[in-house]
């Protein structure tokens, strides 16, 4: 069974008969089954066990039972299932017991858990006595329920008493001692559990919860933006009523309907955007007549956020924050959001395990790889490049042919008969070879068939010497390369060149990945520019820093000139990160699904 139960459980003995059918009804119908199941109880919680062995005896959820207060028991495997359903019981001793109280401590252990799920379905059992009205007391639920967990899916179950047990301070009709002489008790509980009664038996409970005096348990629920006068305000509406005498549902209307809608009827939703120039800055600042700020922002995330909820139609209202340190004032967006004092918060805040357990977060919008810029290698001079195309040793070789070539003819000339004077002396015979190896005239062919043996065997070498030196000369002409830069993370560590830094992004390595920010042996240096370094960067040659490849590239995109060429920078191989982006909701928040 994928499921498990959580119960905060106290010493129990017996529930009532119809209030057990009505919430086996609820969660057979409505919850998953296979799925987590939590029931809460309050530490005056008692007579579930028979609601127990109903649920149990259907097999659909397993169970943990846990002491309610008590240092939680986790499981020996990793089971961080999200919880489908909640029962959380609610019960008051005395008319001037605070409800929200009692649920308020009940909610903020099991918030504790992993598996917290606000999205889940709820199900609040109130009993005892009240000192409000039925529906009042459901609305200032919910309300709680809405504003500090932003939960949705609630339904309030509150029984609904005889005409003779409305009357809760008769404390001699109604008061019922703890050691055993309520009610009835569980024939199955053992001596401790008796044990446990009798020393609690000062302790007496001010409310009837017999079948006979409950007539119905009405069940109440809420449902957000119907429209643009109500949109998330609490209105809380009797679905349904369980008849106690019919043992059946009123109306048999469906208690979890889906409640957050496709379109919501232009209600306003509160976004407050961190300004990231160059990728998105604020367009818009003007004052109405009515003395209303008015702002609007343009870049990419805006562009996709206006596009998001203007299909989900909302109406956008911006609440600017004043941009100071980059880091801290998104970190301070991000505790103002879990405060509910905004809806959504966007604006390159990467997406990290921490944020993301104190708010919702949407689908990543996009990412953006973290990298080293470094200097880029410069233009090579071409005659020093010309003087590279062949080495020394090549060189040696092509003047070591020539005179060799040379004394060999001076040679042949001298010890044959008819040949031009023109090879009788070295330095003829070197001018002339000369020649052939750059591809001019002579002075005069050679007439023996020897001379000329070697005179063409010289040609040809020339000939293939001069191919390859003008193949080379003419690429060093066009492009004579560039000197060789930076590539890897160890020849940066090992190089001259000065760390610059500035904010926020620096404080993100530092902070999110520690031990590679401490291996950064460069000597540091704080930019100069408010926001970036990328302006030194571009500027200096003696200097490298860390940026993102969509900054950097917007940024000198929007500070070159128009009729510039295009912005290049380079950088290391390796990628240090690749920030996600997301935009970032309450915790809790309902429109992750509509998003």
């Amino acid at each position: 069974m994928l499921g498990l139960l959580f119960l905060l459980l106290p010493s129990v003995s017996t529930l009532s008969q119809e209030l057990t059918t009505c919430i086996f009804r609820i969660a057979h119908q409505y919850f998953t089954p296979g799925r987590p199941l939590l029931v809460s109880l309050s530490s005056t919680a008692k007579n579930i066990n028979n609601m127990l062995q109903i649920l149990h005896s259907e097999s659909n959820w397993p169970f943990l039972i846990k002491s309610f207060g008590s240092e939680t028991v986790y499981n020996d495997y990793d089971d961080i299932a999200k919880h489908f359903s909640y029962i959380i019981f609610v019960q008051t001793l005395q008319e001037d017991d605070d409800v929200i109280e009692i649920m308020g401590e009940q909610i903020e252990e099991i918030e504790l858990s992993d598996c917290w799920n606000p999205r889940a379905k709820f199900l609040i059992v109130i009993a005892g006595p009240l000192s409000q009205e039925r529906e009042e007391l459901a609305q200032d639920v919910a309300e709680e329920l809405w504003r500090t967990y932003k939960i949705v899916e609630v339904v309030i179950l509150i029984p609904e008493l005889g005409e003779e047990s409305e009357a809760y301070g008769d404390e001699e009709q109604n008061e019922v001692d703890v050691d055993g002489e309520q009610n009835e008790v569980d024939d199955n509980d053992d001596n401790e559990d008796q044990g446990n009664y009798e020393d609690d038996d000062e302790q007496k409970f001010t409310y009837a919860n017999d079948d006979k005096n409950i007539i119905a348990f009405e069940l109440y629920a809420w449902i957000p933006y119907q429209s643009s006068e109500i949109c998330a305000e609490v209105n809380i509406f009797l679905i349904d009523k369980w008849i106690a005498a019919e043992g059946n549902f009123e109306t048999l209307t469906n208690l979890y309907p889906s409640k957050i809608p496709h379109f919501f009827n232009g209600c306003p939703i509160v976004v407050s955007p961190m300004e990231a120039p160059p990728i998105y800055v604020m367009a818009v600042n003007y004052t109405d007549e009515n003395g209303v700020v008015h702002y609007d922002y343009t870049g990419y995330e805006p562009a996709l956020m206006k596009a998001i909820l203007t299909l989900m139609n909302f109406t956008i209202v911006y609440n600017h924050i004043p941009m100071e340190d980059a880091y801290n004032t998104r970190v301070q967006s991000l505790f103002d959001l879990r405060s509910g004092r905004m809806d959504v918060v966007m604006g390159c805040i990467p997406l990290h395990p921490i944020v993301g357990s104190m708010n919702d977060y949407t689908d990543v919008i996009y990412g953006d790889d973290v990298l080293w810029l470094v200097p880029c290698g410069k233009p090579n001079p071409r005659m020093q490049q010309v003087g590279k195309i062949f080495s020394v040793s090549l060189w040696c070789a092509v003047i070591s042919v020539i005179i060799v070539s040379a004394i060999i003819m001076w040679q042949i000339t001298k010890h044959s008969v008819g040949e031009s004077p023109g090879y009788k002396s070295i330095p003829i015979c070197l001018v002339n070879l000369w020649a052939v190896t750059l591809g001019v005239g002579v002075t005069e062919q050679p007439r023996t068939a020897r001379q000329r043996t070697v005179f063409l065997f010289l040609v040809w070498y020339s000939f293939a010497i001069n191919l390859l030196f003008q193949t080379y000369f003419t690429s060093i002409l066009v492009d004579p390369g560039i000197s060789a830069q930076i590539e890897t993370r160890d020849e940066l560590y090992s190089s001259d060149l000065i760390y610059e830094y500035k904010g926020g992004l620096d404080t993100y390595i530092s902070n999110a990945y520690p031990e590679y920010y401490n291996e950064i042996t460069l000597p540091r240096r704080e930019c100069n520019y408010k926001d970036t370094c990328v302006v030194e960067y571009y500027k200096r040659d003696d200097m490298t820093t860390i940026s993102t490849v969509l900054f950097t590239e917007c940024f000198l995109l929007l500070a070159l000139p128009s009729d510039s060429d295009a912005p290049h920078f380079c950088i290391v191989e390796e990628t240090i990160t690749t920030i996600l982006f997301p935009m970032y909701l309450t915790k809790g928040s309902p429109l992750v699904k509509a998003y």
